[in-house]
């Protein structure tokens, strides 16, 4: 069963179920084998981008155009490691059995999770061999210069700077903070859908699985391969440091939808996502110190993974059922409870400005997805509404 979102590569839709879709099939296919001929991601995204292969095409709802990209190294790597193609789904950090019919046979598939194990082994073996610089890449100062890493001995002790004109900087201090802010991102789940532009439940769901997995490996170790998806670039300026991330990588990072989608985040914009902090840079004895600036209390509050959860179900549920399905249909699609369908699609009528205020975390104090499911009686008029949440 589909829980919904763009289906992958080679399959379409029909009544929540994937169904192989027969012009897409063998340009599968042909990713897989490829891969295996060249052992290279980046080798594979140069060779289909010179054969013109690209992602998947659909039409949204209001008749726009999307997809139909060449693939990026992120949407090739989501693509290989999705299990949908043998017959199987990925719920939150689980494999299931499928429904629907494998593309990809089993050995190919055996196959290219080897090589991509492989390769990672190899990588991961030559960044620490040559390169302890985590950032190394993706580091430039602000007139657009790069920063590249140094390594040297000086009275018995080793140093690590990124080196640029204009001074150097500490490579353990700066890494630690880039990953620090990266942990802290991958922790503010409502903020992380609001980047990748997806409202869809169970994409939600996946996302905040695979960040909290994603977090807790960064604490154990930083990951280099993990950066290049996430972020395009770092950039240093006299008195900040920006993150620009990368909202096609991260998405299809965690939510494994390989398709290279032009994403935009909740904005409205397909720019990357900047998050910028003020820093200075101290001596202290004989060595250097990075002062990062600490984290300003946002204008407003972080939404409630909780509430938007349950916005977006209420509204697709509200979907499923303008297209025929009856409330037991969805309750048993999803195995919950008839009546929590029932009362959780009621809020797809709420006030447009609650629903606004719920997703940018303005909700008053004390209201919950809980309370709010649990209301016996939800008034039709808004301002009614207002005045029982406490929004008036």
């Amino acid at each position: 069963m589909w829980m919904g979102g763009l289906p992958p590569l080679g399959y379409d839709i029909k009544h929540r179920k994937l169904i192989v879709n027969g012009s897409e099939v063998e340009r599968v296919r042909l990713v897989f084998n490829r891969y295996l001929e060249l052992g290279s991601v980046l080798r594979l995204m140069k060779d289909l981008k010179s054969r013109d292969i690209r992602s998947k095409r659909w039409v949204t709802r209001k008749g726009n155009a999307r997809g139909g990209s060449t693939f990026t190294r992120g949407a090739l790597y989501a693509l290989l490691q999705n299990p949908v193609y043998i017959g199987r789904i990925r719920h939150k950090d689980k494999v299931h059995e499928g429904q629907h019919e494998a593309i990809v046979d089993r050995e190919t598939w055996d196959a290219v999770q080897q090589l991509l194990a492989r390769n990672r082994h190899e990588s991961r073996a030559k960044t620490n061999a040559k390169s302890p610089s985590l950032l190394a890449g993706l580091l430039v100062h602000e007139d657009g210069a790069p920063y590249r890493p140094r390594q040297g001995r000086k009275k018995g002790a080793h140093f690590h700077y990124y080196v640029h004109p204009s001074g150097s900087l500490p490579v353990r201090e700066i890494d630690s903070f880039i990953t620090d802010e990266l942990i802290a991102l991958l922790g503010r789940q409502a903020e992380l859908c609001r980047i990748i532009g997806t409202e869809d439940p169970a994409q939600m769901d996946v996302a905040g699985a695979k960040a909290t997995l994603t977090a807790t490996e960064l604490k154990l170790r930083p990951r280099r391969d993990i950066l290049l998806q996430m972020v395009d670039k770092v950039t240093v300026g006299e008195k900040h440091i920006s993150l620009a991330i990368n909202r096609l990588g991260l998405r299809s990072f965690l939510t494994n939808i390989q398709d290279s989608m032009q994403t935009k985040g909740a904005d409205g914009t397909k720019a990357p996502h900047h998050i910028t902090r003020a820093f200075q840079l101290k001596r202290c004895g004989h060595g250097r110190k990075l002062i990062i600036g600490q984290h300003k209390a946002d204008d407003r509050s972080q939404p409630d993974p909780s509430l938007l959860r349950t916005i977006a179900r209420a509204h697709a549920w509200f979907d499923d059922l303008k297209s025929g399905l009856s409330y037991k249909e969805i309750a048993m699609r999803d195995a919950i409870d008839e009546r929590l369908v029932a009362r959780t699609v009621r809020l797809a009528f709420l006030a447009p400005d609650i629903t606004k205020a719920i997703l940018a975390g303005l909700e008053p104090r004390g209201l919950t997805a809980e309370r709010l499911v649990r209301i016996p009686k939800l008034p039709t008029s808004w301002n009614e509404q207002r005045s029982l949440l406490g929004f008036d």
